[in-house]
């Protein structure tokens, strides 16, 4: 099970092979597994709020990374945890989309020297009206500085409707996953087997709806 977390797949794992597990560890695991439902229940109930005062505030923006990816590649959302919400904005609303943030609760800390130099903003917030999540809200996929670049004239124009749970979110096209998700596994650091294998699982996808081409 070490490897499984170092790899973030524990619960995954842990999901299948829930009739094997030792009985000693099992109040240990189902209480883990109970924290990841909480953390996605948490966190829908946040995006919906958000989704919800972008569209009254007549804001376009995509949903992206992990409840979109954990729908796609996962089918359980408890499979793909994620540590946040990340919704992506067009530049020009950026300030319009922080107001909006700002009347929901939430706060960032940021400055107009961060904002030329990076692509996103880190919102909080905790109260007992919304339960405590944390949003990245960006405009870019990578910093002003970077090399590589994406095309985000796609992402807005081939973006497609995802139902998750209750909610319909805007989410990016298949085709402009999977170099995206290697930048991101890149990114990290390091590359586990839960990035390696997301990647390959967006590429079946493709290759079995047969896409025309990836999107780069």
């Amino acid at each position: 099970m070490r490897q499984a977390l170092v790899h973030r797949v524990l619960p995954m794992v842990l999901s299948k092979t829930r009739a094997q597990w030792p009985e000693h560890d099992r109040p240990r695991w189902t209480s883990f597994l109970q924290q990841m439902w909480g953390r996605h229940a948490a966190q829908l109930r946040v995006l919906e709020a958000v989704a919800d005062a972008l569209r009254q505030g007549g804001l376009s923006f995509l949903v992206f990374k992990g409840v979109p990816l954990a729908a796609t590649l996962y089918g359980d959302p408890v499979w793909r945890p994620a540590a946040d919400v990340d919704l992506l904005v067009r530049p020009d609303d950026v300030d319009a989309a922080s107001r909006i943030m700002t009347a929901l609760g939430f706060t960032t800390e940021w400055s107009a020297w961060y904002r030329r130099h990076h692509f996103h903003l880190i919102w909080k917030r905790e109260d007992a009206s919304l339960p405590s999540a944390v949003v990245e809200l960006h405009w870019d996929l990578t910093a002003p500085t970077c090399g590589v670049r994406f095309p985000l004239d796609s992402w807005w124009r081939n973006a497609r409707p995802m139902r998750v749970g209750n909610l319909e979110l805007p989410v990016p096209a298949l085709a402009n996953w999977p170099a995206y998700l290697a930048w991101h596994a890149l990114l990290g650091g390091t590359t586990n087997l839960a990035a390696l294998a997301e990647i390959r699982h967006a590429m079946s996808l493709l290759e079995r709806d047969g896409a025309a081409a990836l999107a780069f």
